[in-house]
């Protein structure tokens, strides 16, 4: 017997499936998934329960007409100047781009498990992971090495960076700071005052921290805000800080706002103190601040060549909603959709040419020198400099149902309602995907460096293009990812099947009246076989003779798992020699993972077969397999 749902992503997005009741809920997802264009994901019920991967529909009290949600596992992407890092399917970490910059993580490798959040100077990474430690990588100097604080780096709730030094705030309110020590990484002379930190700012050069009670620490080169004294005693209640690159603008519980830093850049405001008066947000260029009041009006000051001058405009700033800035220009929306512009008229500051075209603009968007706003229609304008994306005339035809952009430095990138992407600027900074445009399709949201892109697709794969040495190539990343991947995807609470059912559920795998530890990204795919169990593990050989001793004693069992390698090996497979006298429940021997290893060239790798007793093959051109059959 068979019923009719209705499976949605929380986009709005649905498909009307058929499901038969005798089926699993996993083989259901894995149709909602291919019908709605997407990736892994967990499917819940009409109440917001998840439904277990290996319960029957009829079990799941699954109704004909019932509407199912489908929670997608998004793919996340971090950048640094010159590099980009994702999180595999797998839970693993791979980096590209500049090695210099943060696009070789190998050597932290084995440290980066579930990753939730990545931060970047301009050369290096650092990735917050599950149990609240930090691993660090890139430029030593720009933060790459966090070893001299590492046992410091225990609970860590959030980081913030400047251009060569990351700021991280801990479960207890302190920061540790690491990186170029002239230029925020060292925090030593205010250590003592960082207590109940709630969040920090950055310039480019220095830190800003607001603690519990409303008071700022700042710390780094005094030209970039980091030394406040002279403001400190008016530093009482602060809300919100914002910065330019040299420079930092706080705003009080009253809207009031004090300002320190490089004069010339923003940090005095006393010409326009007077003014700033119930604020309620304020933009920054590189060396100016532009301030929204309650009724709509704008205060500027600053570096008149980066903005920091209205007068022009002035009369036409009423009713601002949301203000955007290119480096020395700003933006400005109107509550009637229209669009008001001020800064260096080649870097967008003068939007005069297209200006009876920006009508019912519902949002902008900046490079380095541009901007391109997006109409309410979905259609696209632009101005500015040319070469920085400034001139869309080339695809202004297929800039059409424009959902989102994303910028480079030099180039834009627009995501188009049918998933599909069109791109323009500079062409070796990301402003021309013609190489990779066959497989733009059905992105879900663009990453930029400072001269490449990465889209994410709704499958959870990955296209780069641009600069090559900023990530516009993920050649070998992706070769990394596929030497994974290609055995095969489990599905999230998926059984491994011992001859009765066990479910994979809260990291743990349930046998019968036996549990052990199990971590759900370790296992790739679970299946039952000749009575017994196939599986596929990752990574770890410590996870495998646990398995072995605890689970894979109860049957007979095919068990394959792969490491990573850090240098690749020929395109071709291998083969070695190995014991074939163990017994059920023995520990994984070492020489599985290290024997001698003799070449065994095959001219078709794709087409060989299911590997059998003994053999060790490399998967692609960085993995390692290893096959035991017959315990």
């Amino acid at each position: 017997m068979s019923i009719l749902v209705e499976v949605g992503l929380l986009s709005g997005k649905t498909a009307t499936l058929k499901a038969e009741l005798d089926e699993e809920v996993g083989a259901l997802k894995r149709r909602a998934q291919n019908a709605l264009g997407v990736g892994k994901g967990r499917l819940a019920d009409s109440s917001g329960n998840v439904l277990h991967a290996q319960t029957l529909i009829s079990d799941a009290r699954i109704k004909n007409g019932e509407s199912l949600t489908l929670h997608i596992n998004a793919t996340r992407v971090g950048s640094s100047g010159g590099a980009f890092v994702t999180v595999l399917g797998d839970a693993s970490v791979v980096a590209w781009g500049d090695d210099l910059r943060g696009g070789d993580c190998s050597d932290v490798q084995d440290q980066l498990r579930k990753a939730p959040q990545f931060q970047a100077t301009c050369r290096a990474f650092a990735a917050i992971l599950g149990n609240g430690s930090v691993v660090t990588w890139g430029d030593a100097r720009s933060g790459g090495d966090s070893s001299a604080v590492q046992r410091q780096l225990n609970d860590v709730q959030q980081i913030q960076s400047a251009s060569s030094a990351f700021a991280a705030i801990l479960g207890d309110g302190s920061v540790v700071t690491w990186g170029d020590a002239g230029n925020g990484g060292d925090s030593g002379a205010v250590q003592d005052q960082l207590k109940n930190v709630q969040h920090i700012q950055a310039s480019n050069t220095a830190f800003a921290a607001v603690l519990g009670d409303g008071s700022v620490v700042t710390w780094g080169t005094a030209g970039g805000g980091g030394d406040s004294s002279a403001v400190q005693d008016q530093l009482t209640n602060v809300q919100q800080i914002q910065a330019t690159r040299s420079a930092f603008a706080a705003i009080l519980r009253d809207g009031s706002v004090i300002t320190w830093g490089q004069s010339a850049l923003g940090g005095d405001s006393s010409a326009v103190q007077d003014q700033l008066k119930n604020v309620q947000q304020i933009q920054a260029s590189d060396g100016a601040f532009a301030a929204i009041l309650g009724d709509g009006r704008v205060v500027t000051w600053g570096h008149a060549t980066c903005g920091g001058s209205s007068t022009a405009v002035q009369a036409q700033l009423r009713n601002v909603q949301q203000i955007q800035a290119s480096r020395k220009a700003f933006a400005a929306i109107l509550g009637d959709g229209s669009v008001v512009t001020w800064g260096n008229a080649g870097m967008g500051g003068d939007s005069s040419a297209v200006q009876d075209q920006l009508q019912s603009v519902h949002q902008i968007q900046a490079s380095y020198c541009a901007f391109a706003a997006v109409l309410g229609d979905g259609s696209v304008v632009t101005w500015g400099g040319t070469v920085f994306g400034g001139d869309s005339s080339a695809v202004k035809d297929q800039l059409k149902n424009v959902q989102q952009i994303q910028a480079t430095p030099s180039a834009f990138a627009a995501i188009l309602r049918d998933g599909s992407i069109v791109t323009w600027g500079d062409p070796g900074f990301g402003g021309n995907s013609s190489v990779v445009q066959d497989q733009l399709k059905n992105v879900q949201q663009i990453q930029a460096s400072d001269g490449a892109f990465a889209a994410i697709l709704g499958n959870g794969s990955i296209v780069t293009w641009g600069n090559a040495a900023h990530g516009g190539d993920s050649g070998a990343a992706q070769a990394s990812a596929s030497a994974s991947l290609e055995l095969g995807e489990m599905e999230e609470g998926a059984a491994i099947n011992t001859g009765t059912r066990t479910i994979l559920e809260d990291d743990r795998v349930r046998s019968g009246s036996e549990e052990c530890d199990l971590p759900e990204e370790d296992v790739h795919t679970a299946q039952p076989e000749n009575g017994g169990v196939r599986a596929v593990l990752r990574h770890s050989q410590r996870l495998a003779t646990m398995v072995m001793d605890r689970v894979w004693r109860k049957g007979p069992a095919v068990l394959v798992i792969w490491k990573a390698l850090v240098m690749p090996v020929d395109r071709a497979f291998r083969k070695v020699e190995v014991s074939q006298g163990m017994e059920s429940g023995s520990p994984m021997p070492d020489m599985l993972l290290d024997a001698p290893i003799e070449t065994s060239m095959v001219d078709d790798p794709s087409a060989a077969k299911t590997p059998v007793l003994g053999e060790h093959r490399g998967k692609n051109d960085r993995g390692r397999v290893v096959v035991v059959e017959g315990f």
